[in-house]
Order: structure tokens, then sequence, then C-alpha cells
């Protein structure tokens, strides 16, 4: 039997559908159920993109759901209002005191990218722009954090390595790249992204998800720069 086409309009929150009993059937008499999946706009949401997947009781199925979306969606967005909340409370007093601290202004600006990162983890931001975008906007915010985080790190305990230029330099090519890399997916994508990306894999051979996901690579080592040191 067709259970007929089932709609859900974003990406981020789980899509629950209910099953008619008698279509769970075990034993001899054990059933396949074959769930086909489509989107009209499959280089902005590929259909599933994270789990679980699997056959539950409704009351189960809304509690999962829940939970998922408190997990990936609320949590990271109330910490990204926290670290928000904690960026604009530094710059303010900082404006207020008439004060300049270094290390006030690291915590600050370290806050702030946290923030923007943590809003990107929701998926919220992607609803809204083309997939390669997307995912060049992730890794774009995610240089940022690390390089705020870097220089909260050095400036705190005024750790002022000889290298310490040279990591700048990396912090902000890469930085460079993706940002780039997000412009670029944001013009070329639209509106009709199937057409430029299919034309980009046609003249290069190489899928533009290859080329994030190298560059992503290449740049792990700044990723973990601080810990490493520390």
């Amino acid at each position: 039997s067709n259970l007929g086409l089932h709609s859900t309009r974003s990406d981020i929150y789980p899509a629950v559908f209910r099953l008619p009993p008698h279509l769970l059937r075990t034993g001899s008499e054990a059933n396949e159920i074959l769930l086909t999946l489509f989107t009209p706009r499959p280089l902005v949401h590929g259909a599933i993109t994270q789990g679980p997947v699997g056959i539950v009781s409704l009351s189960k199925g809304l509690r999962i759901s829940e939970s998922i979306v408190g997990e990936r969606v609320v949590l990271p967005l109330m910490i990204a209002m926290g670290l928000l909340t904690l960026a604009i409370m530094a710059f303010s007093w900082q404006l207020t005191s008439g004060l300049s601290d270094e290390k006030v202004r690291s915590f600050s600006f370290y806050c702030l990218a946290a923030a923007a990162y943590l809003f990107n983890v929701t998926r919220l931001p992607r609803e809204f722009m083309p997939l390669n975008a997307g995912k060049n906007l992730n890794f774009f915010l995610r240089m940022w954090m690390d390089l705020s985080f870097f220089q909260l790190v050095t400036t705190y305990f005024e750790f002022r390595p000889k290298w310490k230029n040279i990591a700048l330099g990396f912090y902000g090519f890469f930085l460079s790249v993706f940002l780039i890399r997000t412009l670029g997916g944001l013009i070329s994508d639209s509106p009709d992204p199937i057409v430029s990306i299919n034309y980009i894999r046609s003249m290069t051979g190489v899928r533009e998800w290859t080329v994030t996901y190298l560059l992503a690579i290449c740049s792990t080592p700044l990723m973990v720069l601080v810990p490493i040191v520390g």
C-alpha cells in the first residue's frame, strides 16, 4: 500500500510520520517498508541529513523529536545568546569606563565569534542559503572562533612566541578563502544552483564539497593549535 506524500520544509526539525498498525507485520508475514526521499532543491537540502531513522511508538517518536530539537537547536542557541550577552557586557564596560584593556577586548571578540559559530551550529542560517555556501560559512565561522580563541589565550597569558605572526597569517589565509567561497556560493548557486554546480563539476571534474573538505583538512592544525600549545 502507498501512504502518499508527506512533506517537511526544513532539514533542521525531525520529520515524524504515523504508520497504520496493519502495515507492521512480524514473523513469516514480515513486510518491507520503503521510504523514498526527494527534494525540489537537492543542493540546498539533501533530504535526510542526520539520524536516527527508525520505527517507534508515537509517544516515543515525539520524545525523540523534542530531544533532537532541544539538543541541536535550542541548547546551542541558548549558549550563543549567553555568549553574545557577555560580549556586549564586556564591550559596554570598556566604553563606559573609558579603559582599553587588551585582555577584555580579546575576551569580547572570542565571545562574539563563539556566539556566531554556535548560532550556525543550529543550522538555521543554512535554511536560507545554498548548500555549498552554508558548508563554507560553517568553516569560516569555526576558523574565526579558533583565531579569536588563539588571540585570547596568547593575550591572557602574555604568551608571544616568535611564530605567532606566522600562525596569524595562516588564520587570515584560510579565513579569506572560506569567506570568498561562501560569497561565491551565494552568488553562483543562485537562483539556479543545479546549473552552476554541474557546470563547475563538468569543467574541473572536482566536486565543490571535495574542495571544501580538503581545505578543512589542511586547516585542521589551526583548529587544534591552542590545545597543542597549551
